[in-house]
């Protein structure tokens, strides 16, 4: 009988072994809240970089304008890369926060005496669609992508 052993080892990571317990959204946000700001001051030195790149093309020789507006182009991109996350950062910690205050109020009115009620998946969306704070992150959005 022959007995094949495994050489290599299975590297794990341990955010997702079951020691770990079940993912809390909240903690992980609370945890990890600085990576939010961190890309808010990377937006922001990518616009200033973005604004430097474009007064140099205005000024740069003619053969290496190609270069200068290449350039130009990879930070258009990345700028509207970061926007995108940002805008996301927002809107999903505004989302949270409308779910939050729908849940609370439930407790509130089960306090005072209403029947347990489940939110359903879809009464998720509607209490989206209610909240000013996410129409206004979208249209501001929607409003950079034509510039």
């Amino acid at each position: 009988m022959v007995y094949l052993i495994d050489m290599c080892q299975e590297t794990r990571d341990p955010r997702f072994l079951p020691l770990s317990g079940k993912l809390e959204e909240r903690n992980f946000r609370t945890q990890y809240s600085f990576i939010a700001d961190m890309r808010h001051n990377e937006l922001q030195i990518l616009r200033e970089n973005l604004k430097r790149a474009r007064k140099l093309l205005a000024s740069s020789p003619r053969d290496l304008r190609e270069e200068c507006r290449k350039e130009v182009e990879r930070l258009e991109l990345a700028v509207k890369r970061a926007e995108s996350a940002v805008n996301r950062d927002k809107r999903e910690t505004v989302e949270e926060e409308a779910l939050s205050r729908a849940a609370k109020e439930e407790r509130d009115k089960r306090h005072h005496g209403k029947k347990a009620y489940w939110m359903k998946s879809g009464r998720s969306t509607d209490i989206y669609s209610n909240d000013e704070r996410i129409h206004k992150i979208t249209s501001q959005a929607k409003r950079r992508t034509f510039y």
